[in-house]
């Protein structure tokens, strides 16, 4: 490998290793484990999760939307995820829901549709 590739392809590694640790910075990833108290479904397609478990109170929690996109999680993800949600609320078992964002801490997300959108459930 000719030299001035070499320095173009370290320079190119070291800033997006640059990139990956600032991105890392400002979220994290963080699972709420808890039973579901509630599963809400509104009108305008919905869901929301209500668990004092997870959240620390019963306030709800949209984690998706039937209807459309939302947040960047998809109607056909949102199905799954609501599958999953009735089936741990039908059993009385724990669910897990996953972040990767700034609020590191499962009581601390803000209610209804200011949620952050969940990077996992299961």
């Amino acid at each position: 490998m000719p030299t001035f590739t070499k320095l173009k392809f370290l320079a190119l590694s070291g800033l997006t290793f640059t990139l990956f640790i600032a991105a890392n910075e400002s979220s994290a990833a963080y699972v709420c484990s808890g039973k579901i108290d509630a599963i809400s479904q509104p009108y305008e397609g919905s869901v929301q999760l209500l668990s004092a478990q997870i959240y620390g109170d019963n306030t709800p929690r949209t984690v998706c939307n039937l209807k459309s996109t939302w947040n960047g999680v998809d109607p056909a993800t949102c199905k799954g995820w609501l599958a999953a949600l009735l089936s741990a609320k039908a059993m009385s078992s724990v669910v897990n829901v996953q972040y990767n964002d700034s609020t590191t801490a499962c009581p601390q997300q803000a209610a209804y549709s200011n949620a952050s959108a969940p990077w996992a459930i299961w």
